[in-house]
């Protein structure tokens, strides 16, 4: 777990390989969700789960009645308790992961942030069903990296 007196990222990872990777992104995936839910003028809380592909498929099939695996999942949650407006669920697949980084020439750091910031963006209620939601959501990426520094 992440946490600061206004939000919170819990983290865990079955994928062993995953687990370093995530120490080395905490701070920049905080800053991400920081600068993704500063509107909110709400503390907010977030799940982020690291798992492999085989795991993917199951939540997939039993969640969404999908039958295959894919990079990332998100379940909106919006419950509140008295200290934390929960977002929800991310489920990341450190397999593909580690796959897309090397496809597009990249590193598993930078793929882990834009998938985070991906399923979030999707929790805070973006989309890409049609070109002008993608359009939003690329836009508001794109706004995230560039505010945070962290990717051009």
């Amino acid at each position: 777990m992440y946490l600061t007196m206004r939000n919170k990222i819990n983290i865990s990872s079955t994928v062993e390989e995953a687990k370093e990777i995530l120490k080395k992104s905490k701070k920049d995936l905080y800053k991400i969700f920081l600068e993704a839910t500063k509107d909110l003028n709400k503390k907010c809380e977030v799940s982020l789960n690291i798992k492999n592909s085989n795991e993917i498929h199951k939540i997939n099939l039993k969640y969404r009645n999908v039958n295959k695996t894919t990079d990332v999942i998100s379940f909106p949650n919006y419950m509140r308790d008295n200290k934390y407006l929960d977002l929800g669920d991310i489920f990341i697949n450190g397999e593909i992961l580690k796959k897309q980084a090397k496809e597009i020439n990249s590193d598993e750091y930078t793929e882990l942030k834009f998938l985070f910031m991906h399923g979030l963006l999707h929790l805070l209620g973006y989309d890409h069903q049609n070109k002008e939601d993608e359009k939003k959501m690329i836009l508001k990426q794109k706004e995230i990296f560039k505010n945070t520094k962290i990717r051009n």
